[in-house]
C-alpha cells in the first residue's frame, strides 16, 4: 500500500474493487499469529480493531483498510471458513 501516496490509488486497493471472491461459493481464510510476512487480519480478511477505531476517528488509512474488507467480502454470498493455525515448531 506504499505505490501511491493517495491509499484509494493503490493496486491493493484498486484489486479489492475487482470482481472474483463472488464466482464461488465458500472460502477458506488461512492466518497464523505465529506468521511474520502476512498479518493475521490480513490473511484472513478481516478489519484489524485500529482500523475500526481509526474509521471511527475520519482517519484516512483505517477508513481505506475497513472499505478494502467490504470490497472483498461484501459481494460475496457464499459461506466463509477462518482457520487458525498454530504451527509446532521446536525450539533450535
Amino acid at each position: 500500500m506504499q505505490d501511491n501516496s493517495d491509499l484509494k490509488e493503490t493496486f491493493l486497493y484498486k484489486l479489492s474493487e475487482k470482481p472474483g471472491l463472488e464466482w464461488f461459493n465458500r472460502l477458506v481464510f488461512v492466518g497464523s499469529h505465529q506468521d511474520l510476512y502476512v498479518p493475521y487480519y490480513s490473511a484472513r480478511i478481516q478489519k484489524h480493531e485500529d482500523s475500526i477505531l481509526d474509521c471511527r476517528k475520519q482517519v484516512n488509512k483505517g477508513i481505506v483498510c475497513c472499505k478494502m474488507v467490504e470490497n472483498l467480502i461484501s459481494k460475496f454470498k457464499g459461506e466463509i471458513i477462518r482457520v487458525n493455525v498454530n504451527f509446532c515448531i521446536p525450539e533450535q
